[in-house]
């Protein structure tokens, strides 16, 4: 029997784990609204040129025409063929949902989630001591221990892992260690530590990090466990290079989203404030700073947005409100088409999976990216951090994507940042509504 569909049987989501995939969900009703607008923010008027010139017609993809779209990418940048790569990112899927589970329920217990990588269909779940013997005889009983895999003897639970790494990042720049990148790897459960550095530069040894991050723990009021650190925590590499390990992708000049009428960042979501007023509008990224404008490319007008909150907590994502209450919940998958948003992605069971990237600048959907970290930390060369990151294996993005949505289907997964040495970073949406207090519409 094929493994990958007993994964989807409904008996077990009658037990908490798997729920089947449903890529061939009915259309939301009133969805043909959107062909009047993407987002319906008031009409202003504006001369410019470059943003009047170059209207392109959208059509609104049925949820099985987003996925088709999707799974013909992924096959064409990996090479696997489309039945293939359907059959992983339903596993992947349908193991996040079981993954989510998992981490609701035994949410200080479970050191590390992921999946392998693409194609494979088998994930990892580990725990603090040992699997909980109910999980272990579930797995068993459905002919899954090829497939799932669960294993104990952890020390320290994912919070704690991602704390941890945080810390060490601090520990960084308390010493003026900047141009960083660190964060907790799930695959190989360890804390990496990245910093890039021109060629002459004398790089820091290890012993000089453990002295760092020790000096830094011992001035914070943690539980004795958190403290403990040594070499065999930490894997140091060094970037040798100019330039900072991440660079934001603004620019100026084309289309998209405005600095009185200068094209700087691609839009990221429709989304409504969660608390206070409650007011509706959209986020990108932080950085994009001076947004006050916005193009429709179906049906080439320009809008205004107005008041605009910045997240907290060194995330790169701001608030930007519209003055409707009819923003719509959807997004352009390409230059030619839009999508309804039916979810979004959690962000701890992100690890492994194959997601998309779309901005306006590149005008290219790509969906060869895989998962490699979240809740990465990086410190470029002036000190700035930015926090709370999702890093993939891939750079495929360039000026002006700043901002624009990672999403697979019809499901929205983040905002994007940036990328250098051949790895890019979004903010998760989860972490994006935290920060913001916003919720994405759907």
């Amino acid at each position: 029997m094929n493994t990958n569909r007993k994964i989807l049987t409904s008996s077990i989501l009658a037990l908490y784990l798997f729920s089947p995939i449903n890529v061939c969900a009915n259309e939301k009703n009133g969805i043909e609204e959107a062909k009047k607008s993407a987002i319906t923010f008031s009409l202003i008027q504006n001369n410019n040129k470059d943003i009047n010139k170059d209207k392109i017609p959208v059509k609104i993809q049925t949820s099985k025409e987003a996925l088709d779209m999707d799974i013909s990418l992924l096959s064409k940048e990996s090479g696997f063929s489309e039945e293939t790569v359907r059959e992983v990112m339903k596993f992947q899927e349908s193991f996040g949902v079981y993954a989510d589970k998992i981490l609701e329920r035994y949410s200080n217990k479970v050191a590390s989630v992921y999946v392998e990588e693409f194609p494979s269909k088998v994930g990892h779940i580990n725990f603090i001591g040992e699997v909980p013997k109910a999980l272990n005889r579930m797995i068993e009983k459905m002919g899954q221990e090829g497939q799932i895999i669960l294993m104990g003897g952890a020390k320290f639970s994912l919070n704690e892992n991602f704390k941890r790494a945080e810390l060490v990042s601090e520990a960084l720049s308390n010493k003026k260690i900047y141009n960083t990148a660190v964060f907790f790897d799930q695959t190989k459960n360890i804390i990496q530590v990245e910093i890039k550095l021109p060629k002459k530069d004398k790089a820091p040894s290890m012993t000089n990090i453990i002295e760092a991050v020790t000096q830094h723990f011992s001035k914070l009021n943690l539980i004795e466990k958190i403290k403990d650190i040594n070499e065999n925590d930490l894997n140091l590499k060094i970037i040798r290079g100019t330039g900072d390990i991440l660079t934001n992708e603004y620019t100026r000049g084309g289309a998209k989203l405005y600095d009185d009428g200068t094209f700087e960042c691609t839009l990221g979501w429709s989304v409504r404030e969660t608390t206070g007023s409650k007011r509706y509008g959209y986020i990108t990224a932080k950085h994009c700073s001076g947004i006050n404008q916005h193009k429709d490319h179906n049906n080439n007008g320009t809008y205004s947005s107005s008041w605009t909150k910045n997240a907290s907590g060194q995330v790169d994502v701001e608030f930007h409100e519209t003055p409707t209450s009819g923003e719509l919940d959807d997004f352009h998958a390409n230059s030619s088409s839009i999508r309804d948003v039916k979810d979004t992605r959690s962000t701890n069971s992100m690890v492994g999976n194959r997601v998309c990237v779309y901005g306006r600048s590149s005008n290219s959907r790509n969906c060869s990216h895989t998962v490699k970290a979240v809740d990465v930390t990086v410190t470029v060369s002036n000190g700035t951090k930015s926090k709370h990151l999702a890093r993939t294996d891939k750079h495929t993005t360039i000026g002006g994507d700043s901002g624009g949505g990672w999403s697979w289907n019809n499901t929205a997964w983040g905002v994007h940042k940036g990328g250098g040495n051949g790895k890019s970073y979004f903010t998760p949406v989860r972490v994006a509504e935290s920060y913001t207090n916003v919720t994405i519409l759907k």
